[in-house]
């Protein structure tokens, strides 16, 4: 039994590794992080339109990667254009559909140049005094 159980574990390493390789999820987390902690827009911006660029990251990880990016640099973003930019490299399909709003009701997905303000609005007031 013990045996199974060892062989079970190192077969859900070797998937959960594989996943990490295909999708290029350490480069993504890594990514995150920075345009979580580091004050860099140029090169923020650099790094996440490299990111919209590579097949192996999914859609759902690029799609995270411009609202933080959005979240974090609104008013630079907005002001030269670059979320709409990068939306643009995501394509118009992936950003089709509506999302669930927090009373339950469907709402059409907001416009790029929006994403900060649904992300503060989503996150309530702790969010917006935190970013000032």
């Amino acid at each position: 039994k013990m045996k199974e159980n060892v062989s079970k574990h190192v077969n859900i390493l070797h998937y959960l590794s594989r996943l990490i390789d295909q999708h290029n999820l350490l480069e993504v987390s890594e990514l995150e992080q920075q345009l979580a902690a580091v004050q860099d827009h140029k090169a923020a911006h650099k790094q996440v339109m490299s990111a919209l660029a590579d097949e192996r990251i999914r859609t759902l990880d690029k799609v995270r990667l411009v609202l933080l990016y959005a979240l974090r640099y609104q008013k630079e973003a907005i002001e030269k254009g670059t979320i709409d930019e990068m939306a643009g490299q995501l394509g118009s399909s992936s950003l089709v559909g509506s999302f669930v709003t927090t009373e339950g009701s469907h709402e059409p997905l907001p416009k790029p140049a929006q994403y900060p303000e649904v992300l503060l609005g989503e996150c309530g007031t702790a969010a917006r005094t935190a970013q000032s």
